[in-house]
């Protein structure tokens, strides 16, 4: 079991190496992260968005075209990432698929999920470059707001 988190750790590591702008999972996988220390530790000098989703969320849907836009057009040192809490990994894949979505997408268990204080979905939780959490959002948002955000951060 250590060797398989220290495998999914080093894969984490160096999938983030990888161009912002291409999915960092597979078209038929999503990983299931335990803890996003490691993610606050790779991001560290961006801001980094953590929104937390369900696929049978309508609020979620709702905001994704623009989460979408704002990661595609985004010029400045930020990194959004999603996570899902959908039990039925194939239906975030077609979520993904749908949505055209193109940041990372990860799975976080319950434990994982309440840990962020995620209690509904959307949630967005958003880290100052330093790696200090900022603030939090509960329900949809829009590119306005996120871009309002990084700009008071940056």
């Amino acid at each position: 079991m250590k060797t398989l988190t220290l495998v999914l750790i080093a894969l984490t590591f160096l999938t983030f190496g990888a161009c912002k702008k291409e999915p960092v999972v597979s078209s038929s996988e999503i990983v299931t992260l335990n803890s996003v220390d490691q993610l606050k530790v790779d991001n560290k000098g961006k801001v980094l968005i953590l929104n937390v989703f369900a696929t049978w969320c309508p609020p979620c849907e709702e905001e994704t075209p623009a989460l979408v836009r704002f990661y595609n057009e985004n010029k400045l040192p930020v990194e959004l990432i999603g996570l899902s809490i959908d039990t039925d990994l194939a239906a975030v894949v077609k979520f993904r698929e749908d949505y055209k979505i193109t940041y990372p997408i990860y799975h976080i268990p319950d434990s994982v999920r309440y840990k962020l204080m995620a209690n509904k979905v959307p949630t967005t939780l958003i880290y100052a470059p330093d790696g200090s959490f900022y603030t939090v959002l509960m329900g949809a948002i829009d590119e306005t707001i996120l871009e309002n955000i990084v700009k008071e951060l940056i």
